[in-house]
């Protein structure tokens, strides 16, 4: 995906989320509107240091162990990576319905074909190479970890 240059590192993200939170929105979000959530993109390497049928949990390499990025898995819903990649604008399409229906149809891409390859990838002490979008609705949960809705996903 072009795009994926055009995404935040995410252990700037996460160190910035270590030792101010307040400044994540302004250096590295995307609102759309006037809504009190905003997005993040970020790509990065990280290990796999969980996995289970609900998530994958990663660390990144400056973490150790600890988990600084979850994805979960099974059924996609909101607008992460329509909103999150900041390419796409409302007003360019003749009705919202027509901007939702990318939203779906993003999301489903993802639970078809991303989450798959991510699960099939995803084996403990592998280090993976991701980018993805995350939805930030209450900073308290949503910045520790990441829940990161993947969009590309290799095997490093």
């Amino acid at each position: 995906m072009p795009a994926r240059d055009r995404a935040a590192d995410v252990e700037k993200v996460v160190a910035t989320i270590r030792t101010n939170p307040t400044k994540v929105r302004e250096q590295f979000g995307h609102t759309v509107g006037l809504s009190s959530s905003y997005f993040l993109f970020v790509r990065g390497v990280g290990h796999v240091v969980s996995a289970d049928a609900d998530s994958i949990g990663l660390s990144l390499p400056a973490a150790g162990t600890n988990v600084e990025v979850t994805v979960p898995l099974g059924f996609v819903f909101g607008n992460a990576v329509r909103d999150g990649c900041g390419l796409l604008d409302a007003s360019g399409f003749p009705n919202a319905q027509q901007f939702n229906d990318i939203s779906a149809a993003l999301d489903r891409i993802v639970e078809t074909q991303v989450l798959p390859e991510f699960q099939k990838l995803a084996t403990l002490g592998k280090t993976i190479q991701f980018a993805g979008c995350v939805e930030v609705t209450d900073e308290d949960q949503d910045l520790k970890p990441l829940k990161l809705v993947p969009i590309s996903v290799a095997v490093e």
